[in-house]
């Protein structure tokens, strides 16, 4: 048995047990496979394979009645191109009825294209949507980030001027300490003109009675020098119990009086 090629451009006849037409290659899927749009279209093929094998049954009917036939055959003939004229009309008829609902189909097919253009719209509405919402959040993300940002150079601001304001006090400090020194200094200079006009007056000679120490000043720290035992040294003046020698001041109890 032979079927009819379901490609519309084809229409060849293929065996019944082929998968794939051997003139287009269009795979033939089986009826419960095909779409609506597909099975009215095998139909269409098959009533236009049936109305052609009709038309060639007329033509060999009327061929065989423009010859001698004998009247029974005609009368015979004559029944059966009536009932294939009938069945003729009735296959138009269907095929007919089969555009009407391919074109409804076709009609059908066009509203789904544009409900999906409708759905494909509203989509990219959505996506814009989205992205837009996206963007705003991220305006508003950096809007934060520029505030951090800016609160964070205030507050180093605040903290540059916090540490200029402490290297003013420290030169400040400095300064007193620069003052304090020169104090310290004048102090020391009217102490060496004081131990000097003591050297002026008249010195007394002691011995020193063990090995004796010599301070900066009377009850003062002690320098890295002293005077052996039994030595004679000159003191110049006498202040809490301390003499003045050339090189600085000793205890008058480790002396030991000349004269």
């Amino acid at each position: 048995m032979a079927k009819i090629c379901i490609n519309p451009k084809c229409e060849k006849e293929i065996p019944s047990s082929a998968t794939f037409c051997s003139f287009c290659g269009t795979q033939q899927v089986e009826n419960e496979n095909l779409s609506e749009e597909e099975k009215l279209r095998i139909e269409l093929i098959e009533a236009n394979k049936t109305i052609v094998l009709l038309k060639k049954s007329l033509a060999d009917a009327q061929a065989k009645v423009e010859n001698d036939t004998p009247n029974e055959e005609i009368g015979l003939l004559k029944e059966q191109l009536s009932i294939a004229e009938d069945e003729q009309k009735n296959i138009e008829i269907q095929i007919a009825e089969k555009n009407k609902e391919i074109e409804r189909l076709i009609l059908k097919g066009n509203k789904k294209k544009k409900n999906g253009a409708w759905i494909f719209f509203l989509l990219v509405s959505i996506a814009l949507g989205i992205t837009a919402i996206y963007f705003y959040n991220e305006s508003e993300s950096w809007e934060r980030n520029y505030y951090l940002v800016s609160r964070e150079q205030s507050d180093n601001q605040d903290e540059i001027q916090t540490l200029r304001n402490e290297i003013d006090n420290l030169k400040r400090q400095n300064t007193n300490q620069q003052n304090e020194n020169t104090i310290l200094q004048n102090e020391n200079a009217n102490l060496q003109n004081e131990i000097s006009d003591l050297k002026t007056k008249t010195p007394k000679e002691y011995r020193t009675t063990s090995n004796t120490y010599i301070y900066k000043q009377p009850q003062g720290e002690t320098t890295d020098m002293y005077y052996y035992s039994d030595r004679t040294i000159t003191i110049y003046t006498i202040r809490d119990g301390y003499g003045l020698t050339d090189f600085g001041w000793v205890l008058m109890y480790h002396l030991r009086n000349l004269e």
